[in-house]
């Protein structure tokens, strides 16, 4: 008798859930990552991820959906995904409050993909591994992080970002140089439209005109 998905507890649910799958079938690339993965994705979370990658011409793409809907695992469908294609220099910028929640997702629903926790009491990693550290840690050794052509740079509460004056904010922009950013926010505009610019801006600072506020 074939086993069920344990992720699943009966075969009813998993021939709904490959039934939701099979609208995405055009999504193929995502297969090895959901198979891989214990991890419940939901179509809209794998589209999301199909608009990030869309394009190997695009700087970067910010994912603003509203808190609890899931960018996280977003997110590690596009890392996993470029992992997977041999893509390994992948760097995950958080706020130190969300590392824990990063490493359990990881270990639990992605457990053959491969991290390290970089700080400051080591040499930056040049194994084959997706890197997470945090904001502090990486605009305190970011001449590191410059000595590396990344495939992708995530950065989690990227509202942070949204201050083009802010020292950390400029640190940051040239270490990652230019390599693909995945920003993570809720609030991509909290108090104007210019919040939002200065997050494009921070991706691509020739996507769009020059400010003028």
């Amino acid at each position: 008798m074939a086993e069920v998905d344990t992720r699943f507890k009966s075969k009813y649910q998993a021939l709904i859930e490959a039934k939701r799958l099979e609208t995405l079938a055009e999504d193929e690339n995502f297969l090895p990552v959901y198979a891989s993965s214990n991890a419940k994705i939901y179509p809209y979370q794998i589209m999301a991820a199909r608009f990030a990658l869309r394009s190997d011409y695009l700087k970067g793409c910010i994912l603003c959906d509203e808190a609890s809907l899931g960018k996280t695992y977003e997110a590690l469908l596009v890392a996993c995904q470029m992992w997977y294609e041999g893509k390994s220099n992948i760097l995950v910028v958080l706020p130190s409050n969300l590392l824990q929640q990063w490493f359990r997702k990881l270990d639990k629903d992605f457990p053959t993909v491969p991290y390290i926790f970089w700080n400051n009491h080591q040499k930056l990693p040049d194994d084959y591994s997706i890197v997470i550290t945090t904001y502090d840690i990486a605009t305190k050794y970011s001449e590191q992080i410059k000595e590396r052509d990344w495939d992708l740079v995530i950065f989690d509460e990227a509202d942070v970002l949204a201050k083009p004056e802010s020292k950390y904010v400029q640190i940051l922009k040239e270490a990652v140089g230019r390599g693909y950013k995945l920003l993570l926010t809720p609030t991509p505009i909290t108090k104007s439209i210019m919040d939002i610019y200065w997050l494009i801006h921070f991706i691509d600072e020739r996507e769009i005109g020059r400010a003028h506020v």
